[in-house]
């Protein structure tokens, strides 16, 4: 089956900067995909050239088999698109804005609009330019869903929320999810990728530097494992994905990447008085992505 996002050796130059650099990304139908980066990253510049809003320098972004420079109508009423920065109609209340908007989607209906406003508990009569920064995110991210698009596109999705507010739209995209809307959401706050995605691309200097499952993503993380020992030991031999961190008398912290096996057959030839493994996140391994320059 074909992917329904595509990218191929994607490159996007503004003068001597390279913002996208040869990308190339795949994301199935039915997946929840993050784009992963800091700011700065390419993850907005990617997003752009997908919907046909900037062109490429080079290579091809195609969104369900087409071009994105040609971006065919039933292609764009099949996706619903929400932009890094927000601007909306400030004299329009919030429900008249979707009404304009609906009149250039078939799939669009008032029901479905009330019904994920009260879901995201936003006042369809509050008018626009009055409303808060959190408020108009809300009303953006109601304006790419109203007519029930297969796939959504997402810039930083939870940019100006409230954790609160965060949580309930993560739940939302995951409910949509699971009916079978494929998500692909940019963001640079790990937790929430953790949270809601399947699977995440990391993007570092417009490249893709790591696509996988969040488990077998977190499997490659880095364990933090603190020891305190009987008494002081020197530290260990070459063991596989260990390296030393601290040591402190009869106290050690150790990194261990992969299986911790190794590690604790040589703690079990010591005297263990204790030991601490935490569990390794996403954020370790996106640092050691990004702490070379």
């Amino acid at each position: 089956m074909a992917p329904v996002i595509e990218f191929e050796n994607v490159t996007k130059c503004y003068g001597r900067t390279r913002a996208l650099d040869g990308l190339a990304l795949e994301v199935r139908r039915g997946e929840l995909i993050g784009f992963l980066g800091p700011n700065g990253a390419g993850k907005t510049t990617a997003l752009r050239i997908l919907v046909g809003l900037i062109r490429p320098t080079a290579g091809v972004a195609r969104l369900l088999e087409v071009d994105s420079r040609t971006y065919a109508r039933d292609v764009r009423e099949r996706t619903g698109y929400l932009p890094g920065t927000v601007a909306l109609y400030g004299g329009m209340t919030a429900e008249a804005f979707l009404r304009y908007l609906g009149r250039f989607h078939d799939g669009f209906g008032l029901h479905w609009a009330r019904e994920l406003a009260q879901r995201l508990e936003l006042d369809l009569a509050q008018r626009i330019g009055s409303a808060s920064r959190g408020t108009q995110q809300k009303i953006a991210l109601l304006a790419a869903l109203v007519h029930r698009p297969e796939i959504l596109i997402l810039d930083e999705p939870t940019t100006g929320l409230d954790p609160l507010s965060q949580r309930t739209v993560l739940d939302l995209l995951r409910s949509l999810n699971a009916q079978g809307t494929t998500v692909f959401m940019s963001s640079h706050t790990l937790s929430q990728v953790e949270y809601a995605c399947s699977r995440v691309a990391v993007i570092k200097e417009g490249r893709i530097v790591a696509l996988d499952t969040i488990e077998h993503l977190r499997a490659r993380a880095e364990r933090k494992v603190t020891v305190r020992f009987a008494e002081p030991i020197p530290p260990p031999p070459d063991l596989p994905g260990a390296r030393l961190l601290e040591r402190d008398g009869p106290r050690m912290v150790l990194a261990v990447a992969g299986s911790p096996d190794p590690l604790l057959k040589w703690l079990a030839r010591h005297a263990v008085e204790d030991v601490a493994i935490e569990k390794p996140t996403l954020e370790a391994l996106f640092m050691r992505f990004y702490e070379s320059s």
